[in-house]
C-alpha cells in the first residue's frame, strides 16, 4: 500500500531533504510529545497527545488529543519529542504484520467511537478505576485486530469492543473514515522508529479548503489596503 503524507508539502519535503543531508535542524518538522494521562493504562493508552514542532493536519501546535498505541513491541519515552508522518499503516508491522501494516478497519472505527464518547461499554466518567479499565480493555481490542494479541489474551470487556467492530459498517465497506496513524520517529530525519499511535484528521479535503479560505482571506486584505 502507497503511504500517504498529509500535511508534508512539497517546500517541506525538499526543506527536509536538505535539512537531513546536510546534519542541521532549521526546518520545522511536525512532532508530539506524549504523556501517560490520567486513565493510562500501563503499558499502552490512553495517552495524552501534546502537538508542538509545525503541527498536524486537524491539530494545531498546542493541541491535547488522547490516542492508544498500535504496536506492542515498540515504544516511546514520556516527554520527549517524536517526529511524525501521517499514514494509512504502520511501519515495520508490530508482532503480527508487514512495513507497512494497513489500519483495520475496526481498529479506526472503535477509535472514533471513543473520540466521539460514544464507544458502548466503554466507562468515559472521571472514575479513574473505570476508565482505566476501559482504556486498557479498549487498548487490547486494538492490539488484537492490528495483530499484536491473540482473542484468548482478552478480557470480555475486550472481546465486546472486537465484536462492535465486527459489527460496524466500516468494517464491512474497508473504510478507515478520518482515522490515521501516527508514525514517530525519535530523529526529524525519521531514521529512528518508535510506537505508532492513532490520530483524527480533517475530512478529505478540509485542509485545502483551508488553505484556500486563508488565501481568500489574505486576497482580500491586500485588496482592501491598495
Amino acid at each position: 500500500m502507497r503511504r500517504s503524507l498529509l500535511g508534508f508539502g512539497a517546500a517541506t519535503l525538499i526543506g527536509l531533504a536538505l535539512v537531513c543531508g546536510l546534519g542541521t535542524s532549521a526546518v520545522a518538522v511536525p512532532s508530539i510529545k506524549v504523556a501517560g494521562g490520567p486513565w493510562q493504562s500501563s503499558p499502552g493508552g490512553e495517552f495524552t497527545v501534546t502537538v508542538t514542532g509545525a503541527g498536524i493536519p486537524g491539530q494545531p501546535v498546542g493541541s491535547v488529543f488522547p490516542s492508544f498505541c498500535i504496536e506492542k513491541n515498540e515504544y516511546i519515552s514520556f516527554n520527549k519529542t517524536y517526529y511524525v508522518k501521517i499514514n494509512t499503516a504502520a511501519v515495520r508491522g508490530g508482532l503480527g504484520g508487514g512495513s507497512p501494516d494497513p489500519l483495520d478497519p475496526r481498529t479506526a472505527w472503535l477509535y472514533n467511537e471513543f473520540l466521539n464518547e460514544t464507544l458502548t461499554g466503554y466507562d468515559f466518567e472521571n472514575d479513574d478505576i473505570g476508565r482505566k479499565t476501559s482504556a486498557g480493555a479498549l487498548q487490547n481490542a486494538i492490539w488484537y485486530l492490528e495483530g499484536e494479541m491473540s482473542y484468548s489474551q482478552l478480557n470480555n470487556r475486550a472481546k465486546g469492543f472486537v465484536q462492535l467492530g465486527n459489527a460496524s459498517d466500516w468494517y464491512t465497506n474497508n473504510y478507515i473514515g478520518n482515522i490515521r496513524v501516527m508514525n514517530l520517529y525519535a530523529d526529524q530525519c525519521f531514521t529512528q522508529y518508535a510506537q505508532d499511535q492513532l490520530v483524527r484528521v480533517p475530512a478529505p479535503g478540509a485542509v485545502l479548503l483551508s488553505s484556500i479560505g486563508i488565501s481568500i482571506i489574505g486576497f482580500l486584505r491586500r485588496r482592501r489596503m491598495l
